[in-house]
């Protein structure tokens, strides 16, 4: 009775939800970490220490909230290896190497349970770390965040208010991130990724977020950043620590075959279908099953494909006609706010070629290698259409000549799709790439406005399955394989529609 009033308290309005996955995930805890330097205090730090926190977060993956974007396990991973490496040259008694790389990889739990909720993580967090069982005195190492926003009772306003493992993992904790084009956050990174922190949460709900988000537009986080540099240059006067190479070092170890393998396995399993995932979160089995045309439906390769024979059509080099499509993709005509002829126009002035006329321009566009289906869709798509209480529909983003060669394509190759289920984003006027919720909002009226959970859309580009999990609600699954264990994207979809039982046999019968 007592933890339950702590759960109510805690949760408030998240209440249900939030409870099944904080519950189910801190038995995983108790049985995964069990026996480890993690929860036994005479225990020595180890390898195998990491290895099991490694364990417990895979487990923990399918249980975690739909907001938790999938940068989330880069994140931790970096911050890992960053407080191991910096524990490692600096060779503190106070914080061993292998300690630091399980509280890089556990500082952010409460993230699982309430990703959307400022500051109300790291007390959901500390509720995950003391039903697991692990020590108090660990998880106090991890740099006190309230506190360095000037927030409590003894707010951080100088460097000795940090003891100096915080010190090691707030540093590591705020240059464990990656930029877009894969390079490892510096200070000027640090700086612009906290300008729009406050930005990234809304409808804040409790006190603490409030005050945090408060804190934040009065500019407290700018002196969090002066905090961390003051770390940085503590770290470098007193122990000799070169973060120019050190951040050379981290990005080598971070993209090591094994650290990428796990990375993917941590996405793969974010997105599992296994039914007892459904029944502990008290979500409905998928009944709605939505896939994308490229590169899905389709034989892999679309882009290179078209890039490919509209190079050879124009006797243009294939870089020349990818960068002026980038140019003009931007520009709104996936949802037809850019219109048809306009969008040509804009391409062949892009390309630095004359205008054919409107007719002869889509005929560059008609390339028949990007229609060419994937035989194991095909086969999945047939067997899931025996299935009478699943419906099958097609999302694809698309300027509007494309419209009528795509439906084409479907009703050719996949002719168990009824047409009317096809959603092409330049006739709704609005696409998936804007990443918008009034997009999915559509995409829900459109299969009838089922429960979000019950409904899984399918795409190749994980930035398109994580907004339709993050941004409306819907599940999410990236089709693509695991080398690790040999499996291509098809037969990854096929186990798991096997295993949510979507479908009841293999592809090879």
């Amino acid at each position: 009775m007592l933890e339950r009033r702590h759960l109510n308290k805690d949760f408030g309005p998240e209440g249900l939800d939030a409870q099944r996955r904080y519950l189910s995930a801190s038995a995983i805890g108790q049985d995964v970490l069990r026996d480890t330097a993690l929860v036994e205090e005479t225990k020595p730090w180890s390898l195998e220490d990491i290895k099991r926190t490694k364990e417990f977060l895979l487990k923990v993956a399918p249980l975690t909230h739909p907001r938790l974007y999938p940068n989330y396990w880069d994140h931790l991973l970096l911050t890992s290896i960053y407080g191991q490496k910096i524990a490692e040259k600096a060779n503190l008694e106070e914080l061993q190497p292998q300690e630091a790389a399980v509280l890089g990889l556990t500082h952010d739990l409460g993230k699982t349970i309430v990703p959307h909720r400022y500051l109300r993580t790291n007390l959901v967090e500390t509720r995950f770390a003391q039903r697991i069982g692990i020590r108090p005195e660990l998880t106090e190492k991890n740099p006190p965040i309230p506190a360095i926003l000037g927030l409590g009772k003894h707010p951080v306003l100088t460097l000795d208010d940090l003891s100096f493992a915080q010190r090691i993992m707030d540093v590591a904790d705020n240059l464990g991130k990656l930029n877009r084009d894969g390079s490892l956050f510096d200070v000027k990174q640090i700086s612009g990724y906290a300008a729009g922190q406050s930005g990234r949460y809304r409808n804040t709900l409790w006190p603490s977020e409030k005050r945090g988000i408060k804190a934040l537009e009065q500019g407290k986080q700018a002196l969090a950043i002066t905090l961390v540099i003051k770390e940085i240059e503590w770290l470098e006067k007193n122990y000799k620590i070169d973060f120019t190479a050190l951040r050379e070092e981290v990005l080598q170890e971070f993209q090591k075959p094994e650290n990428q393998n796990w990375l993917l396995q941590a996405r793969n399993a974010q997105e599992n279908l296994n039914p007892k995932f459904d029944e502990l979160l008290g979500r409905p089995p998928v009944k709605t099953v939505i896939f994308d045309f490229g590169d899905v439906l389709t034989a892999g390769g679309l882009d290179e494909k078209l890039i490919a024979a509209m190079a050879k059509v124009l006797e243009s080099p294939a870089e020349t006609v990818s960068t002026a499509l980038g140019a003009i993709l931007g520009q709104g005509a996936l949802s037809a706010v850019l219109k048809e002829e306009e969008y040509l126009e804009r391409f062949f002035q892009a390309l630095g070629k004359p205008f054919p006329g409107i007719e002869e321009a889509k005929k560059v566009f008609m390339q028949p290698e990007i229609y060419e289906p994937c035989p194991g869709i095909m086969k999945i798509i047939e067997k899931l259409s025996q299935n009478p209480n699943i419906a099958i529909y097609v999302l694809s983003d698309a300027v509007a000549f494309l419209a009528g060669p795509i439906r084409k394509a479907i009703q050719e190759n996949y002719p168990q799709i009824p047409m009317d289920h096809v959603y092409i984003s330049s006739e709704r006027k609005v696409a998936k790439s804007e990443n918008r919720a009034d997009f999915w909002q559509k995409v829900l009226e459109l299969v009838g406005n089922p429960d979000p959970s019950s409904v899984l859309f399918i795409d190749n580009n994980e930035v398109y399955t994580t907004s339709a999990r993050a941004v409306g609600g819907i599940r999410g699954l990236t089709f693509r394989g695991d080398p690790d264990s040999n499996l291509s994207p098809e037969t990854r979809l096929e186990k798991e529609f096997a295993q949510a039982g979507l479908i009841s046999s293999s592809l090879e019968t």
